[in-house]
């Protein structure tokens, strides 16, 4: 079954050989988990530093401070917007945060399905339960993360794009949903 795509994801660049998805800004709820995630990590770094190390405070403060430039990074990260490209016989996936961007690929031939994992997905009862992550799943098994923190209608439309422009279109289920 083909489920159009939201309008809210926007085809920026379509031509035979290559297309290019721009999902929008990560909503709230992906931002509230980087910030517990990022929380939970820095008071970890607090524990073991003290713990371990035996530091005194004012050394534990450099270790923290580097620490809060990490959350302020994490949480960047969770306001930023992902780009999804199949081109050149590769799916490509970009994370944009302001003018930094990280991107991860994989060749488009070598992609057997495509995953929505509830299991990496946030689960919280102030309705965090519509959002999931989209993986890419090679022949050898292994995955790359697509897109993750949206909620499942749009990563289901998206992946059904994706299955028809990658290889994974010719397998008999190429978009798969697996709840924990």
């Amino acid at each position: 079954m083909h489920r159009p795509l939201p309008p809210i994801i926007e085809v920026a660049d379509e031509f035979p050989e290559r297309v290019r998805y721009r999902l929008p800004r990560r909503p709230p709820q992906a931002i509230a988990v980087t910030i517990l995630w990022s929380g939970a990590a820095l008071a970890a770094l607090t524990i073991i530093g003290w713990a371990m190390f035996h530091l005194d405070p004012t050394t534990n403060l450099i270790g923290n401070l580097v620490a809060a430039f990490l959350l302020g990074g994490a949480l960047q990260f969770g306001r930023g917007h992902v780009e999804v490209e199949v081109a050149g016989g590769r799916l490509r996936r970009t994370n944009c945060v302001g003018p930094l961007r990280l991107t991860a690929s994989r060749p488009a031939a070598r992609i057997r399905r495509f995953l929505l994992d509830d299991q990496w997905a946030p689960s919280h009862p102030v309705g965090w339960d519509d959002t999931t992550c989209l993986f890419a799943e090679s022949e050898s098994g292994t995955r790359l993360l697509v897109a993750g923190g949206y909620p499942r209608d749009w990563l289901l439309a998206l992946a059904d794009e994706l299955a028809v422009r990658c290889a994974a279109s010719s397998c008999v289920n190429p978009v798969v949903t697996r709840k924990p």
